[in-house]
């Protein structure tokens, strides 16, 4: 950490506090390490655990230390995406060119808006935690050639063009209930009947995961 601000700002009372406010800028892999050994990482359920990151990034870090009271440590910052990769995990798709702000304190996570490519096209996440749960917002659009790409399947070769797309992922306990929309339009199929579709026409597409004790996928067209 570079750049160190120090301060005690008032000698003349007894709770003196100790002032630290820094920044350092390097490897994003590096603060993915540091949510798992803070306080954070209990609070998210080791949400971060098994991700990897490849880019560097830049961090703001403030602490506020009780110089009597050492176990009241207060900590609050942001690390800065710069036009990061980020591997959400095995066999989950890879968000490229993320760029944008993580904001933390001892308890919380918050994304205010971070920008990425995903599935092809551009996409937009918004996250944030309220006591044990985390709730992520997203939008963006995919791309026939980025969904092949993230899920290699034949049937996906038969599609082409590019359509919109919602999400909205609330994570409590390791247990994921995820949710994702889109109307389709823009995308064709030459898959067969009743999946064959035009380009311009619209299909809602519903995909759900309500994550239990067993896991259920629903996927409904409309």
């Amino acid at each position: 950490i570079g750049k160190v601000h120090v301060q005690i700002p008032d000698l003349l009372v007894f709770d003196e506090i100790l002032m630290v406010d820094g920044e350092a800028q390097g490897p994003t892999q590096e603060m993915l390490k540091f949510i798992d050994q803070s306080p954070v990482n209990a609070m998210i359920d080791g949400f971060s655990k098994g991700m990897n990151a490849s880019g560097n990034g830049k961090l703001n870090l403030n602490l506020k230390i009780p110089l009597r009271r050492l176990d009241d440590i207060t900590v609050a910052g942001s690390y800065l995406f710069q036009n990061n990769k980020v591997m959400l995990g095995e066999g989950m798709p890879v968000l490229d060119q993320v760029n944008g702000a993580l904001q933390f304190t001892g308890s919380t996570v918050a994304i205010p808006n971070i920008s990425a490519q995903f599935f092809g096209g551009p996409a937009a996440i918004k996250a944030s935690t309220q006591q044990d749960v985390i709730q992520i917002n997203a939008n963006g659009k995919a791309t026939a050639a980025g969904l092949g790409k993230a899920f290699p399947h034949p049937m996906l070769q038969r599609l082409q063009g590019s359509a919109n797309w919602n999400g909205s992922i609330t994570l409590r306990k390791k247990l994921a209930n995820a949710v994702f929309t889109s109307n389709l339009k823009g995308l064709s199929s030459s898959l067969p009947l009743p999946f064959n579709k035009a380009e311009g026409e619209s299909v809602m597409l519903r995909l759900e995961r309500k994550a239990s004790v067993l896991e259920q996928d629903m996927v409904s067209f409309n």
